[in-house]
């Protein structure tokens, strides 16, 4: 996952500070038993109709809102600083989700599945010193390297696509090379997914296997950016060019959708189930519209080089810049990485760092939506997140995920969680 996008944050903020009284929130609020340990706070769920609503309860055990996602946080913590109350807490939170998985988490995937939960594990044992983590985590992966199936979603957040950065990733963590033949089998099952859905006839895209949509997706989290940066990813380490190339043919449907008067990426999704999105719907997130679109493109960039690629990210990124100057004017709000203005200002930071000059204005912006929350809202919070009323405490949701920013943000070279990169979290 991405490194180091270094924000000169302001002086007189202690970025470090912030992070570590989120930590000891999290670890004086946490319930154990014998040496494991969860929270009860704000969660996304679904309501009568389906559609996700707020509730409050248990932590499950995934990495986007669960608690191998919290174990990551306080061990980075740990590793940064030598709290040994997160260091604790990191393990009992691990050991957590290990026990849990098994009987709760039926998906495989990156951000939602047992994938997610090995690859916390192996990162949170090399961090704290704990072996054992690391072979529970090998113990899993025999669960995550058949076949896909049919009901099984292809994309990043919940599916293959992000079962193939895990894999890639704990293929270097545990020094398995079993398991990146495991990441080419289930790249090329992606390459053999994708469908048509282009009216030019050149692109390529996924369906979703579960959720309404009134065509295939595009964006991050469940759409053709995040298969395709997965695909990136696989040529990088294999060298494969035809997982390049269907990654190309995924961003080439994207942008056959681009609004030139929304300067976005339209959302199709069906929000309520047999209720069509409204026409001209579009994101400005992480997980959906041009924030996490600008991230797959920066990987492409990276990976694959060539101006179309900068081109691209620029266009999310200026979308991304524009929407956390609005936030900051009107006062921020969800603070979340996954739909807040925490996670746009990490794309902003890590934009600016891989295009270099020019790009100073977005990473002032970054820079300003971190001294804002740090004063808004500081060690103590509560935090507005992602899932609504009740303060959320995951990764992608909650405080975890921004004491993890705010790791980031004072420069710690923490493994990004935004845009996966196998090469640095598997290191």
């Amino acid at each position: 996952m991405s490194a180091r996008p270094r924000l000169q944050a302001d002086p007189a903020v202690d970025l470090i500070e912030v992070a570590a009284g989120i930590g000891r929130r999290l670890s004086e609020r946490a319930i154990w038993h014998s040496e494991r340990c969860n929270w009860v706070g704000g969660r996304l769920g679904p309501g009568p109709g389906n559609e996700l609503i707020e509730h409050h309860a248990a932590l499950d055990a995934t990495f986007y809102e669960g608690t191998c996602g919290v174990a990551l946080f306080l061990a980075e913590l740990h590793a940064l600083t030598g709290d040994a109350d997160a260091r604790r807490t990191a393990l009992g939170a691990v050991r957590q989700a290990l026990a849990a998985a098994p009987g709760s988490v039926p998906g495989r995937g990156l951000y939602s599945g047992t994938a997610g939960i090995a690859l916390a594990a192996a990162r949170v044992g090399r961090l704290v010193g704990e072996p054992a983590l690391m072979d529970a985590a090998a113990g899993m992966t025999a669960g995550f390297t058949g076949p896909t199936r049919p009901d099984e979603e292809l994309d990043l957040l919940n599916g293959t696509a992000g079962t193939v950065v895990a894999l890639l990733a704990l293929a270097r963590l545990l020094d398995d090379p079993a398991l990146l033949d495991a990441a080419v089998r289930l790249g090329d099952e992606l390459v053999a997914a994708g469908s048509g859905d282009d009216p030019s006839g050149a692109g390529l895209s996924w369906p979703s296997r579960q959720m309404p949509t009134k065509r295939n997706l595009t964006g991050l989290s469940h759409g053709a950016a995040g298969i395709g940066l997965a695909l990136v990813e696989l040529t990088a380490a294999t060298g494969e060019r035809r997982f390049a190339q269907a990654a190309v043919r995924g961003f080439d449907y994207e942008q056959s959708l681009f609004d030139r008067s929304a300067l976005n990426w339209p959302d199709l999704r069906e929000l309520v189930p047999g209720k069509p999105a409204t026409p001209g719907a579009f994101a400005t997130f992480w997980c959906h519209g041009g924030p996490g679109i600008a991230l797959s493109r920066l990987t492409a960039l990276e990976r694959l080089g060539g101006a179309r690629w900068r081109s691209e990210a620029e266009a999310g990124l200026e979308l991304t810049r524009a929407s956390v100057e609005r936030a900051l004017q009107h006062g921020g709000g969800n603070f979340s990485l996954c739909h807040g203005l925490a996670g746009n200002a990490e794309i902003l930071a890590d934009g600016a760092r891989v295009l270099g000059h020019g790009w100073e204005r977005s990473a002032g912006a970054a820079v300003e939506a971190g001294a804002a929350g740090a004063a808004r809202h500081g060690a103590e919070g509560p935090w507005p997140g992602g899932a609504g009323a009740h303060e959320a405490l995951g990764l992608m949701l909650g405080i975890a995920g921004i004491g993890y920013f705010y790791l980031r943000a004072a420069g710690a070279p923490l493994p990004s969680v935004l845009r996966p990169d196998p090469t640095v979290v598997g290191s």
